[in-house]
Order: structure tokens, then sequence, then C-alpha cells
């Protein structure tokens, strides 16, 4: 420690210099603290709202798959022969090209 006694101004800069660092390093912590915390919260929330979101979206389509067969079923009952021929240049589904 006497060693370093002649040099104080040596001393007083590397302590500047770490108190600046300090505080630049203890506000990038600060941020990565804060953007850590909201990715787990994200972390944590974002599998309930995905499996909520997949849970709905096969309700629908067992859904959807229901009226398709209860729809078939009421074409098969009326018969193609009551329908009248499609015209030319018209699709399917009732719209025309």
């Amino acid at each position: 420690m006497a060693r370093w006694k002649k040099f104080k101004s040596v001393n007083l800069f590397c302590e500047a210099t770490m108190e600046v660092f300090g505080d630049i390093f203890g506000g990038i912590m600060v941020m990565l603290f804060i953007l850590g915390f909201f990715l787990m919260a994200l972390w944590f929330i974002l599998p309930f709202v995905i499996f909520a979101m997949k849970g709905k979206l096969d309700s629908a389509h067992i859904l959807l798959e229901n009226i398709e067969r209860r729809l078939a079923a009421i074409e098969k009952e009326q018969g193609a022969s009551s329908r009248p021929p499609q015209e030319a240049g018209e699709r399917p589904d009732g719209f025309h090209s």
C-alpha cells in the first residue's frame, strides 16, 4: 500500500473512472432488469393466451364441421335433381366469375 501513495493522481483517476463506469453499468443493469421483468411477465402470460386462442379455434373448427355436415345432409335430402342446372360461367358457390 505504501508503494501506491506516490501515485495519488493515478488512484484518483482510477476511482473517478470506476465511479463513472459504475454509474453507466448500474444504469444498464437497471434497464436490463426492467427488460427481464417484462420478458418474464410475457413468458408467464403468453402460454395461457396461446392455449386459449387454440381452444377457441378448435371449438370454432368443430362447429363449422357440424354446420357443413348438416348443410350436406339438407342438400342431400333436397336432391340434386331439384336444383336447376348451372349456367355457363357460374361458379358452384353461386358467384359469377
